[in-house]
């Protein structure tokens, strides 16, 4: 196998093993539900437990999120109905499990795999470094929360994150302007939040095209990204009856409707709190979620490393974008979740920054963000990464979804447990499986960082 083949597969795998929580996979249960049984969005019909984050208006109610991931996830739904639709009502947390699993498989797991792949591609082109450039990829795929938010439950930040990396990585490769504008079309409609750094690399790309431009090009750019803004406005129409008024907005209007947060906008200027809060503290530091980051810092402020051309100073704009968006915004500690989770669309622009870091930088701190990214994985949501990791090296290995099929799905349909087959012994196989598909004949260590940092090979 290739090491393309090879990358893509392992962090397909380590993600699809990575299923595990509920994450907010039932509103969006829930929207596919009410999709193929013909209700549009309206969930009110369809909800299985009680849910935070549901807009009630009169009759009817609706997920607040963008619409494309209930979409996604209606195939899934519809696979696991006809594979097993009978463990809906008789076995709900494994049907649920199955499903994500399904969703895993088809869509975010891919995902994924395909964004680490491309950023790899990306950055080697960059800076003609292979180890850099697998570091790179290794740091997106199994080293931020994109990991998290991937598989941890159902979520729109992964695979938003993911399509952002395509369309940077697109961009930085010349990949057509259709494809660069499907990848953006697809943030957008995965996370609102996505149309900051959609327009920070949307600029990049007008820049490098500035003296080639023509009306075609720009087209197939803009397109897609118009044909997504119209799907927002159809999907706004259809839930809050307004064009230009979003299901988060309202929700947030009804929410906070008679209290002091009234008369506040949803953006305010930070305080020492969010400041501290995104950055370096446990709660929701970015610098401690995703330690590799850091070696963009040390590599501009105390190496005064060059980070030449025209791409890390988009780069630099798209990062400081996203951070003082979220810094502004009322919700910026994501509530509960794993870390900053509406900074993970600036995690593809970090990424590309790494081209130019030491590889000896990237060699300490990748390995030690894909350990935090990988406990968060494998344990709940909390307020202080530190408390992932202690429970990660308590309990080790754990998937809720694999537990849900084990001890649900197995003696529903077969009457019988299989002790073997635990979630450990799957991460034990599997682990061993992506090791001998990694290895292609060499150490694992000596494929991802050659003994001389100065080398350059494919």
């Amino acid at each position: 196998m290739t090491f393309h083949q090879r990358l893509f597969t392992v962090v397909y795998m380590v993600g699809l093993l990575h299923v595990g929580g509920r994450g907010q996979l039932e509103r969006y249960l829930a929207s596919s539900r009410a999709l193929l049984a013909g209700d549009g969005f309206d969930v009110s019909k369809h909800l299985r437990a009680e849910q935070l984050d549901i807009l009630v208006l009169g009759d009817r109610a609706f997920t607040v999120a963008p619409p494309a991931v209930s979409v996604a996830l209606t195939v899934p739904l519809a696979i696991a109905r006809a594979l097993a639709g009978s463990l809906e009502q008789r076995a709900p947390a494994g049907f649920a499990a199955l499903v994500e699993l399904l969703y895993a498989a088809l869509v975010s797991a891919p995902l994924l795999a395909g964004a680490s792949l491309a950023l790899y591609r990306a950055c080697k082109k960059l800076c003609g470094d292979e180890a850099r450039a697998r570091w790179c990829a290794l740091g997106f795929g199994l080293g931020s929360g994109a990991l998290f938010y991937s598989t941890h439950g159902v979520w729109g930040h992964g695979p938003a994150a993911c399509a952002l990396a395509l369309a940077l990585s697109g961009v930085i490769l010349g990949t057509s302007a259709p494809r660069v504008g499907v990848a953006l079309a697809l943030a957008v409609l995965a996370d609102y939040a996505a149309l900051v750094p959609v327009a920070v690399i949307g600029a990049l790309w007008l820049e490098g095209h500035w003296r080639t431009l023509s009306l075609r090009r720009l087209l197939g750019l803009c397109a897609p990204v118009a044909v997504a803004g119209l799907m927002l406005v159809a999907h706004n129409l259809a839930t809050t009856g307004e064009a230009f008024e979003t299901v988060n907005s309202a929700f947030r209007a009804q929410f906070v409707g008679g209290t002091a947060e009234a008369g506040r906008g949803m953006f305010s200027l930070p305080g020492p709190e969010r400041l501290w809060g995104l950055t370096f503290s446990p709660y929701r530091g970015f610098f401690l979620y995703t330690p590799l980051a850091l070696a963009v810092l040390v590599q501009f402020l105390v190496k005064r490393g060059r980070f030449p051309g025209r791409v890390p100073i988009f780069c630099a704009a798209g990062v400081l974008t996203v951070f003082a968006v979220n810094v502004s915004y009322y919700a910026w500690s994501g509530d509960s979740c794993f870390g900053p989770r509406h900074m993970l669309n600036s995690v593809p622009f970090w990424i590309v920054l790494l081209a130019w870091c030491d590889p000896r930088l990237l060699s300490l701190l990748v390995p030690v963000s894909m350990f935090v990214n990988v406990a968060g994985a494998n344990t709940a949501n909390s307020t202080n990464v530190f408390v992932n990791l202690a429970v990660f090296l308590y309990r080790g290995p754990h998937s809720e979804a694999l537990n849900a099929l084990y001890q649900e799905v197995l003696p529903v349909l077969t009457g019988a447990r299989i002790s073997l087959m635990t979630p450990f012994t799957v991460w034990v196989l599997v682990g061993a499986a992506s090791l001998l598909l990694w290895r292609g004949g060499g150490t694992m260590l000596s494929e991802v960082l050659p003994a001389d940092p100065r080398h350059r090979s494919e």
